[in-house]
């Protein structure tokens, strides 16, 4: 598990995230929440996924799968392609609706 973030409620209780990886890679929805106050820790929850012996090596190319992924959805218009939305979301959260891909391990059962 490695340390994602903290915050601090209006109640004064720390929450303390943390997100699971394996050989450097995130795992999807493998991820603690540790809840406490002063210095005392309340309340823990959260999923591990145990992973075992997992090639990590990628087998195909960010661009491919983001291909593979669009062509999937089968939209026919993103808001990306919007100029006016993409406007926007770079103005207001110095973002993109463009994709970005990223190498994660899921339980594909």
């Amino acid at each position: 598990m490695h340390f994602a973030n903290s915050k601090r409620d209006e109640y004064g209780y720390d929450h303390h995230y943390y997100q699971q990886f394996y050989k450097g890679i995130r795992v999807e929805f493998g991820a603690y929440a540790v809840h406490g106050k002063s210095n005392s820790v309340l309340s823990i929850n959260g999923n591990f996924h145990p992973v075992k012996n997992v090639d990590v090596a990628v087998a195909v190319s960010e661009v491919d799968a983001l291909k593979y992924a669009l062509n999937y959805i089968g939209a026919k218009k993103y808001k990306r392609e919007i100029p006016e939305e993409e406007a926007w979301i770079k103005k207001n959260f110095n973002s993109t609706y463009s994709p970005k891909g990223e190498l994660v391990i899921v339980n594909a059962k």
